[in-house]
């Protein structure tokens, strides 16, 4: 049995810092030809892409397309010349959308195409482990890790439908772990199309798009793969192109609860991290955001309703934003407010107020 007390602690985090660079400017409304663009973006390369490697992969990769884009956007707002005041920025799984019960059938059903066991068993992820799981580990190839490392005592499983032999070691089962994590992404990719957006998710991103010197972006653990996916189908093409910065599960190291993606995300928009608000749903997602110094707004699903988020330094907690809290419960002139949501988050206990 998975006691939650027991995998619940966070793990210990190596020192990080972001890469030198200067400020990000503002998004440019101002068009620029493919041509300039370009050359923007080769001459600022040094600054903007430097210590982030994600621009080489994402030019490698079926799912580079929203990299390459945000460098080229960067490019054009480095002619604008007006630094950003504050960021917003989102994680996707569970609070774009909530996705989480699609991965978890997507992983078993890696599992199953595999033929996976442990101790003769078929290895399959039940809901109530699932939302444990996404509550401790952060990213798919660290839960399939975790899983195997810990919840499984350090058995690495066996695969009876591939030519496959038996992990005995980190490195050959991490090899593995790499081979699930691609036919899950497939699977995934087959299932995600039909999710919907979390209720007023999408206006209140509409409404900070539309304040000028507040930077957008969205900040996934997922692989790009599985994100691009989702962000297509629920985000839009024409909104994502509106957006100041995307970062994926590839782009980073270190996974949630690890604060580099948010880091990086603060370091591309030239911004500190006391003027970043991050939306996310799970307790990995929080420590990511209040190791890197941000503020953090949760919106909660059945899976993750019950944590303490309070506790762990929430500034809010709310079930989603279904109600429509303006964008002024969060920021002033593009300045973040001391409170946030205040009147439309969950109440506080008092211990937390003290």
């Amino acid at each position: 049995p998975i006691v939650k007390s027991q995998i619940g602690t966070k793990p210990p985090e190596p020192a990080w810092s972001p890469p030198a660079r200067p400020p990000s400017p503002r998004r440019a409304h101002t068009a620029m030809s493919t041509k300039v663009a370009f050359v923007l973006a080769v001459a600022g390369s040094c600054s903007l892409v430097t210590g982030i490697g994600s621009l080489q992969a994402a030019r490698a990769s079926a799912g580079g397309r929203l990299a390459v884009s945000a460098v080229g956007r960067a490019a054009a707002r480095m002619s604008a010349g007006v630094p950003f005041t504050s960021a917003l920025l989102f994680d996707c799984d569970g609070v774009l959308v909530e996705t989480e019960e699609l991965h978890r059938t997507a992983y078993n059903q890696a599992f199953d195409e595999f033929g996976l066991t442990v101790g003769g068993k078929p290895v399959v992820w039940t809901v109530a482990y699932y939302d444990v799981l996404q509550n401790t580990v952060g990213g798919g190839k660290p839960k399939m890790r975790y899983h195997f490392t810990q919840t499984c005592g350090g058995e690495w499983p066996a695969v009876t439908k591939r030519a496959i032999a038996q992990p005995v070691c980190d490195d050959t089962g991490m090899a593995l772990i790499d081979q699930l994590q691609d036919v899950k992404t497939e699977f995934y990719k087959k299932l995600v199309t039909s999710g919907k957006a979390r209720p007023g998710v999408l206006e209140l991103m509409d409404a900070a798009i539309a304040t000028p010197g507040i930077a957008v972006g969205i900040c996934s653990a997922s692989t790009r793969g599985g994100f691009e996916k989702v962000v297509d189908a629920v985000v839009g093409k024409e909104r994502l192109a509106k957006l100041d910065v995307i970062i994926a599960g590839d782009d980073v190291q270190n996974k949630k609860p690890h604060p580099e993606i948010y880091l990086l995300a603060a370091s591309r928009l030239g911004l500190s991290s006391k003027a970043c608000i991050v939306v996310e749903d799970s307790l990995v997602g929080l420590r990511a955001a209040k190791a890197a110094g941000m503020r953090c707004v949760i919106t909660y699903t059945a899976s993750t309703e019950a944590e303490d988020f309070y506790c762990e330094g929430a500034d809010a907690k709310l079930l989603d934003f279904g109600s429509l809290p303006p964008l002024s419960a969060l920021f002033e002139k593009a300045a973040v407010l001391a409170e946030l949501l205040e009147g439309a988050r969950d109440p506080k206990p008092v211990s937390v107020k003290a």
